[in-house]
This record gives structure tokens, C-alpha cells and sequence, in this order.
């Protein structure tokens, strides 16, 4: 173009960098300008930039290997003594290391009997004369292989078992030697069910098991039987997954040629799939499957852009992929030696301007509303704000589908690989009156949450990514500063996160809004968030439309805030999952600090006191730890998801104990499951 303006006369127009990282380019303008007479100052041009001395790639060491050097080995310190005319043994140590005759007499009187064993030892053992000689490779390669296989052979139960044991000891600060194979996780160990998820969790991913055990199925059993359970699940792994890596151009090499019925000879690893090889997108579509399987890997890709890639290039866009999805847990770069602490975050909401939203050059296949296809799930089909979004992206081009939250599930409509966007909209209706909340349904909260987590994989699209955005209402502060709205208007952040870390093809939002905001202006600005970079985000608006996100900060303990309440012997505190685990050791030293009255409970049924069988009864012994401090506590037996359950429970409480004057929250089961293998009644238990 510049060269059409200026004509031949002109100046010449170069690209300086035509690519990021790009030098060719400033190359090419050195080289033509040196060419042609200019007297060029290269000592100013390279002056701030890093200049290393070639070395050939024959002389370049890039592996070394301590145990292949030479030792320092001086020829003259080996040259024996000359000991002929020693007349005692003090005599001879001293000509041999130029010591004083006397110190060395009185080292003798305290070291003697030590020495004597060392030089015992050394006899014999004796040192061969070529000890400084390096072994030929041949021999020392065959030996160390040898050596090697035997170890595995023989000892992976132990190598399991070290895993296991320095897990162990970097959780619980218990040392490896004081562990034993038929010890219990809860019993001997003292991990409860958080600390046993985390524990098996991490082992699986050193191990390379991960999701084909459970966590949970090991908190009270043995470790030898965790040691045998993984075993197992490492032998029922099929063998191809547990191979070294692939070779994945050559696997693309092999399955290009079977799709179009060549030889693989035929096929040069840098021509470009449509114009070199004819490869249309219908081909490439089935093509992906394949690749899929025999790499071992979800391929998430947009299929336009491969399209014009060279065989080799898609090899590496799939070596990308291939080490994102199989990269070794970081937990083994963790120093294990370190004591663990805990620390609390304040999480408050600043004030963030909507900003980094994607470029026109950063756009994807994904941004291009054209090419979409969004799924509005709502309560009703004729929510306003479901209609007003539907109808804004319609207009840009988008197809919009709109369902119910019940029949999105029944329909299994999230799965379908024709959705590229998914819109999870909870109910923005201010409540503010006891009587409207409890109409709200725990098992509602959930299915609304529960509609958008069984989403399809972009690969089965296949597509880069999808997105799914959850819409909800708790005054742009998430609920933090709400009086009229509750928990099933803004319940979506955590699920989301989790989202989010699970599914690295999904790009998740969380936009929290006030209800007084039109819905013409939510629409929008729930459109510009999808926009916006990175793979998570959750970001609020007031009644302002001043955006605001979540900001975690560390808190230091002299900034903790001392709140102007205390608990005595009068006060009754109700304790949800009190009568085990964590919670009843916690409430335990509450009791014990205060002298509180502890109404504990529990969805165990009360032990029957006939059977006289207190001594194995976890609840029974629980209250008799509180009698030998002389504290009150009982125990209470209620279904706390059961609302007129819990109404009857505080009734109890209330008459047999008192007023009720805490509350400890701590009932709940820990199973840590990724969301797709969550149902609804494991979430609600």
C-alpha cells in the first residue's frame, strides 16, 4: 500500500515487527540498508541487547551427570607411606598424617576403640586398586537397568506406601516412621472427612488414579487396604493411558492418511489440511474423534481456524492441550517438610470499571454472536428478562432457545452440542416477610442451580469452548449488604467457581445485580460481561450500575475485630452436627471455655442406653466427655432439611433447655465429587 503511494521514487517502507517476537523483519531493513552504502552504527543497535558466543551443537553440554565425571583423583596423595621404621602404632599415624607423636597419643585414648572397628570394617572390605577408574558404559548401563526393573518389580507396594506415608505427614505433621499399614485414617490418624478427601485426593493425582476411585470410600479403613485399592485401580487403568506420551504428529500423519485413503509416505507434515490435502470440515469434524481417542485427550477446538493449519501446527496445538490435561499434580513440588498454617481473607467488593473486554484481534469463532446458539434457562418461559435478553441476541445475530429449569432437566437440554452459550437465570423477586421465604424449597434452590452443570464438551461440538453465565440478584454485593432478598436469589458464586476449575473448556460468569435495574439494562450488561477476559468472573452492579467485583485480602490478626457478645452457663447453644467429627470437638471447647449449655444434634437416631454399649457409642461418649468437665449438653435427633422438623427441634430445645441463645452451624456430609457426578439428593444431603 506504501509503496503504491510513494511510487518507485519514494521512500522504502519496511515492517519493523511484522509478529511479536518477530527479528526478521528489522533484519531485513539492516541488511538492505548495508547493501546499499548506509553507514550503519552497530555497536549503538546492539549495544542494549543480549549477545551470546555461538557454540556448535557439538560442543553444547546440555545434561550433566555428576556420577560420569572423574573423581579429583591425584595420583601423588596415593603413594603409600613409608613406614619401615616405625617403631610403635602412634609412631606410624603420626609419620602418616604429620601429627605430633603427643596428640596423637591422646586422640587414641578417646577414639581408639573407634577406629579400630573402621580400619576392622575396611579390611574387610577391601577398596579395589582402580577405584578412580570409570567403568565402561556398556557394563554400568546394563547393570542400572538391571538394578532398576528388580526395584520396581519388587517393591511398588512400597513406593505406594511412601506416597502414602509422606501424604500423610505433610497433612497431619505425623511422622512417617510412626505410621503403620493398619492404622485408620479417623480412628488412629484423627482426619476427619475433610481432611481424608483431601489426603486420598492428592494421592490419586501423584499415582495417576485420579476419578477412578472415590475419595470417600477410605475414611475408615485401613491404609494397607488404600495401598491395595489403588493398586487396583492402577492395574484396571487400561495400558494405553498408562504408556509413555504419544506420538501425536505421527499419529496425525497416520489417522489423516486413513480418513482420505493414502499412504502415509504420501503425507508431509507441513502441508495445510484444505488447500494441500482437499480436508473439508465435514472430514475434519470426524477426524477430531479419532485423534481424541488415540491421544488420550478432550479436543476443544474451533474447526475453521485448523482448517488452514499445516499438520504439524495442529500437532502442536494438540501437544498443548496433551500437557494441560495430563500435567502431574504440583503437589509433589510442594515441600512437605514445611509445618501447615492457617490464615483468614477478608472478601470485600471493590469497585472495578468494566474494561478489559476482547479486542476486534483477540475475537474468536466463540465471540461472534453469529455463530451462536444460546440456551436461557429460566422459572418461566415468559420471564421478562429471559424475553428482553432473547430478543437482544437475536438481534445480533445469535439462535435463542428458552426453557424452564425443570424442563432443561428433564429434556437433558445442557447436554445437546448445539448449545454454545447457557444463561441460568434465579428468581429476582424481593421477599420480605418470613411467611414468603419459607415457600422457598430447598430441593428448587438446587434444581435451578443443578440445570446448567451437566453441559456438553466443546469437543463434541466441536468448538474451543462454551459459556455459561449465571444471572443472579443479591443487591451487586452478592447478598452481603441485602435485607430483602435470600440466598436462592444469589446461591450461584461457589458452584460456579467450582465450574470453572473443573471444565477448562467453559468460560463461566457470575453477574450479580440489583432489582431495581430494568431489565433492558441487565440484558446489556450481561452481554458486555460475556466479553470480557479470562476464563471465570464475577462481577455485581448496584442500583447505581457501579460495578463491583470480589477482592480477597489477607488479614492480619491484630486486625481482628473483638465482637461485644459473650457466652455463660445461662446461655444454650444449638450445635448442628454436634454429636460428631469436627464440629462436636469443636463445640467441645467452646463448652469448655464459656460453660455454655450445648444442645447437640444430629441425624442419628439416640443410642438405646439398654444395650449397654456406651463404651463403642460415639454420641454416648461424646456427653460423657462433657459430664467429666461437669458441663451441660444433650443430644438432639432432627432432620435438619425437614422445616417442620426443625420447628418441633427448637420447640424441644426451648422447653427442656431454655432459650436458645447460638447457634453453631456445622451439620453437612463431605463427599468432594466433581459436579457432573453430583445428583440433586446428594447435594441436598
Amino acid at each position: 500500500m506504501v509503496a503504491d503511494i510513494n511510487g518507485d521514487e519514494g521512500p522504502a517502507c519496511f515492517p519493523v515487527e511484522s509478529n511479536p517476537g518477530t527479528d526478521r523483519d528489522i533484519n531485513v531493513i539492516f541488511a538492505t540498508l548495508f547493501t546499499r552504502g548506509v553507514n550503519i552504527s552497530w555497536n549503538k543497535i546492539y549495544k542494549p541487547r543480549l549477545i551470546r558466543p555461538f557454540v556448535p551443537p557439538s560442543e553444547s553440554l546440555f545434561l550433566e551427570n555428576p556420577c560420569e565425571r572423574p573423581f579429583d583423583y591425584d595420583a601423588e596423595l596415593e603413594k603409600p607411606a613409608d613406614i619401615s621404621d616405625s617403631k610403635s602404632l602412634e609412631m606410624l599415624l603420626s609419620k602418616l598424617g604429620d601429627i605430633p607423636r603427643k596428640k596423637i597419643e591422646e586422640y587414641l585414648k578417646t577414639r581408639g576403640a573407634f577406629l579400630a572397628s573402621v580400619i576392622r570394617a575396611d579390611i574387610d572390605h577391601p577398596v579395589p586398586n582402580n577405584w578412580h577408574e570409570i567403568p565402561k558404559e556398556k557394563n554400568s548401563t546394563q547393570k542400572i537397568m538391571v538394578d532398576k526393573t528388580n526395584h520396581e518389580t519388587s517393591d511398588s507396594d512400597k513406593s505406594l506406601e511412601l506416597i502414602l506415608f509422606k501424604t500423610i505427614e505433610s497433612i497431619t505433621g505425623f511422622s512417617q516412621d510412626t505410621l503403620e499399614p493398619n492404622m485408620r485414617l479417623l480412628d488412629d490418624l484423627n482426619m476427619d472427612s475433610i481432611k481424608s478427601g483431601d489426603l486420598l485426593t492428592r494421592v490419586a493425582k501423584k499415582t495417576g488414579i485420579t476419578g477412578e476411585i472415590v475419595p470417600m470410600d477410605f475414611s475408615k479403613v485401613t491404609l494397607q487396604e488404600i495401598i491395595n485399592n489403588i493398586k487396583l485401580a492402577k492395574a484396571n487403568i487400561p495400558k494405553s493411558m498408562k504408556d509413555r506420551k504419544p506420538d501425536i504428529l505421527q499419529t496425525i500423519l497416520d489417522r489423516t492418511a486413513e480418513l482420505l485413503s493414502f499412504r502415509v509416505k504420501d503425507i508431509n507434515a507441513d502441508m495445510v489440511l484444505s488447500s494441500d490435502l482437499k480436508v473439508n470440515k465435514t472430514q475434519l469434524k470426524s477426524l477430531l474423534p479419532s485423534l481424541s481417542s488415540h491421544i488420550k485427550v478432550d479436543i476443544h477446538v474451533d474447526l475453521d481456524p485448523l482448517l488452514k493449519r499445516t499438520l504439524r501446527q495442529i500437532a502442536s496445538i494438540l501437544e498443548r492441550l496433551y500437557e494441560q490435561q495430563k500435567k502431574p499434580s504440583q503437589e509433589s513440588t510442594i515441600e512437605t517438610h514445611r509445618s501447615p498454617w492457617t490464615r483468614e481473607f477478608c472478601v470485600s467488593m471493590v469497585h472495578q470499571p468494566l474494561s478489559e473486554t476482547i479486542t476486534k484481534n483477540e475475537r474468536r469463532r466463540e465471540d461472534n454472536w453469529q455463530h451462536a446458539h444460546a440456551l436461557i434457562v429460566a422459572d418461566a418461559l415468559e420471564n421478562t428478562l429471559a424475553t428482553t435478553l432473547s430478543e437482544k441476541l437475536l438481534r445480533m445475530g445469535a439462535e435463542v432457545d428458552i426453557v424452564t429449569h425443570t424442563n432443561a432437566l428433564e429434556q437433558d437440554l445442557v447436554y445437546r452440542s448445539e448449545y454454545s452459550h447457557f444463561f441460568n437465570i434465579l428468581p429476582v423477586e424481593s421477599v420480605n416477610t418470613k411467611s414468603t421465604f419459607e415457600n422457598v424449597n430447598l430441593k428448587d434452590i438446587i434444581t435451578r442451580l443443578y440445570s446448567t452443570t451437566r453441559i456438553a464438551p466443546a469437543s463434541s461440538a466441536p468448538r474451543r469452548r462454551n459459556t455459561l453465565a449465571y444471572i443472579q440478584f443479591g443487591g451487586g454485593f452478592f447478598g452481603n449488604q441485602s435485607k430483602q432478598d435470600y440466598p436462592n436469589h444469589y446461591c450461584a458464586t461457589a458452584l460456579a467457581a467450582s465450574m470453572h476449575q473443573e471444565r477448562p473448556d467453559l468460560r463461566v460468569r457470575v453477574i450479580d445485580f440489583s432489582h431495581r435495574i430494568s431489565v433492558d439494562k441487565i440484558a446489556d450488561k450481561t452481554i458486555a460481561e460475556i466479553r470480557t477476559k479470562g476464563g471465570f468472573s464475577a462481577a455485581g452492579y448496584d442500583s447505581n450500575l457501579v460495578r463491583r467485583v470480589r477482592f480477597q485480602s489477607l488479614m492480619e490478626p491484630e486486625t481482628y475485630k473483638v465482637y461485644p457478645f459473650s457466652w455463660n452457663k445461662k446461655d444454650v447453644i444449638l450445635v448442628t452436627g454436634g454429636a460428631k467429627g469436627i464440629t462436636a470437638q469443636c463445640a467441645l471447647g467452646v463448652a469448655k471455655t464459656c460453660g455454655a449449655q450445648m444442645a447437640l444434634v444430629g441425624s442419628s437416631p439416640f443410642p438405646d442406653l439398654s444395650l449397654n454399649h456406651s463404651d463403642d457409642n460415639e454420641i454416648l461418649k461424646l456427653l460423657n466427655r462433657y459430664a467429666e468437665h461437669n458441663l451441660i449438653a444433650k443430644y438432639f435427633s432432627c432432620d435438619i432439611r425437614n422445616r417442620k422438623a426443625v420447628d418441633k427441634l427448637i420447640e424441644q430445645i426451648r422447653t427442656e433447655m431454655g432459650p436458645i441463645t447460638g447457634v453453631i452451624h456445622g451439620a453437612g456430609l463431605n463427599k468432594p465429587k466433581i459436579t457432573s457426578m453430583v445428583s440433586i439428593d446428594d447435594a441436598i444431603r
